[in-house]
């Protein structure tokens, strides 16, 4: 029999979109293929997560020294990064497959040229390894192509999956919200661009409306946030939780009035998929995947200035609730975005790129 060790060490960052992805991952591919494989699977994982999946799948522990010593990978037929900057690489074999999937080249927009470069070097030289590379969007595939050689490596589009919304139950939040409020989500760092909500919610002028921006944050960014707040006098309407839980986040999801996500730079963007899927108005703007995830089913924004994001909210809001047919739509459109299709199009590809070794 063949085996397959997928690389979840970034699911010790639970409340990070990687960190999800990687969990979320491990728990589909258990319900949806370990039991019908010609292949066993195993997982690397951060210790603290081994107690979760050690009953289902064999489970290697990611720690300082399994970084340097890898023995266990000569057991392995296929490699498969989940990301694109694993800290764990295998001994080299010939007779070893090697795959990555590749988020994002936001590095290229966040570091001066120097680092970018670097970066970029360093990342050509784990796709050099690797027989087999996927991206989770079209968008992404795209950068990829323009600053990558990725010679003739398979190089496949495979769209993160979206849990269901009544997988998790949702509970109220562990802090106080009693008004009508707009959601944004995500870590708040500067590339998320949430600062630009906070001229928007003034110009919106509805102080009964509050602004909460959920997910891990940057100090110095919420600090700006807060400070931009004040400026504009709508300090008392805006909401940094820091991180919040799959259930908090779902009765967010669930009660908000609108989703907003403001970002400059996404592979992907999973929380405009969730939104939609639970029947909101969401608003976007229009960089790099976003448009991609969204297609015609969101409100777009176009520029950044306070007047233009509060009059593309305003005119969305009312054309939102005169059109009851969108969440219907937009449900539909969210149905491309499941775990079961992406669970199954990773097994077809590691049975294919298997199916190529000798034995």
């Amino acid at each position: 029999m063949k085996h397959v060790l997928i690389d979840l060490e970034r699911s010790k960052y639970p409340l990070s979109g990687l960190g999800q992805y990687c969990l979320q991952f491990a728990s589909h591919w258990i319900n949806e293929a370990s039991k019908d494989t010609n292949f066993s699977t195993h997982f690397l994982l951060p210790p603290e997560n081994i107690a979760t999946f050690e009953h289902h799948v064999t489970c290697h522990k990611a720690s300082a020294f399994t970084k340097l010593f890898t023995g266990f990978s000569k057991g392995i037929d296929l490699w498969h990064f989940t990301h694109q900057e694993p800290k764990h690489l295998p001994t080299f074999s010939k007779n070893l497959i090697q795959m990555m999937t590749i988020h994002d080249l936001n590095f290229l927009n966040e570091k001066n040229q120097f680092k970018a470069q670097e970066r970029l070097s360093e990342l050509q030289r784990k796709v050099d390894r690797c027989t087999s590379i996927t991206t989770i969007s079209q968008f992404t595939l795209s950068v990829l192509q323009n600053h990558l050689d990725l010679r003739d490596r398979e190089v496949k589009v495979i769209h993160q999956g979206i849990d269901s919304i009544e997988s998790v139950q949702p509970q109220k939040p562990h802090f106080a919200i009693e008004k009508e409020f707009l959601f944004a989500l995500g870590t708040v760092l500067p590339k998320k661009n949430f600062h630009t909500l906070i001229g928007m919610l003034e110009r919106i002028n509805q102080p009964e409306l509050n602004l909460v921006i959920a997910g891990p944050a940057d100090k110095s960014y919420r600090q700006e946030i807060l400070q931009l707040a004040e400026k504009h006098r709508v300090s008392k309407q805006v909401i940094l939780p820091g991180g919040v839980n799959d259930a908090e986040k779902n009765w967010l999801f669930k009660n908000c009035k609108a989703f907003v996500f403001p970002s400059l730079f996404e592979g992907f963007g999973r929380p405009i998929v969730e939104a939609l899927s639970f029947g909101k108005p969401v608003f976007s703007s229009n960089k790099t995947s976003l448009p991609e995830v969204g297609g015609e089913h969101c409100f777009y924004w176009n520029d950044f200035h306070p007047d233009s994001m509060a009059e593309t909210y305003l005119q969305g809001i009312e054309e939102f609730h005169q059109e009851p047919e969108r969440i219907e739509n937009q449900k539909k459109w969210v149905t491309q975005f499941t775990w079961d299709k992406t669970i199954s199009s990773y097994k077809q590809l590691y049975t294919g790129l298997l199916a190529e070794l000798p034995g």
